[in-house]
């Protein structure tokens, strides 16, 4: 999704905002054969409490780092319990030349309800956002 008064330049970071999840690897997989073309900094940006669960963080990048083979992959935690108000922050830095996320589909009522984080983004960001279903059948390798 890119906004239509969006200015394009080189894309040389990009933050994907992850819950950590295992499944988030496959993702990363394809988005670091995105960022390749450019050689981007991909940061993994992690928005949770303080006393988040530390086993989540060393699985996940134990995990990465033996099936992607991409030098220019960082983590960044950042301490928080509002996860939109953390994801808008990193659109309002300027930080990013991308963001991407991870659209996972709920149940009838929780989508009727709820809207998703991504939902959210789609509507309120500036930066140009790649959307990554899940799950999907295959992901996209550039």
């Amino acid at each position: 999704i890119v906004r239509y008064q969006h200015h394009f330049k080189k894309i040389k970071h990009i933050a994907f905002a992850t819950d950590l999840s295992l499944t988030d690897i496959d993702v990363l997989q394809s988005l670091a054969s995105f960022a390749k073309f450019t050689d981007a900094q991909i940061t993994l940006v992690h928005i949770g409490p303080k006393n988040s669960h530390e086993a989540n963080v060393k699985n996940f990048m134990t995990a990465m780092s033996g099936k992607i083979n991409y030098p220019h992959i960082y983590y960044r935690k950042m301490v928080s319990t509002h996860v939109m108000e953390e994801i808008t922050g990193l659109d309002e830095n300027n930080t990013y030349d991308l963001l991407v996320m991870v659209h996972r589909y709920k149940g009838f009522w929780e989508e009727l309800f709820n809207q998703s984080n991504t939902q959210k983004m789609a509507t309120q960001i500036s930066l140009p956002l790649l959307v990554y279903p899940f799950p999907t059948q295959s992901l996209p390798v550039f």
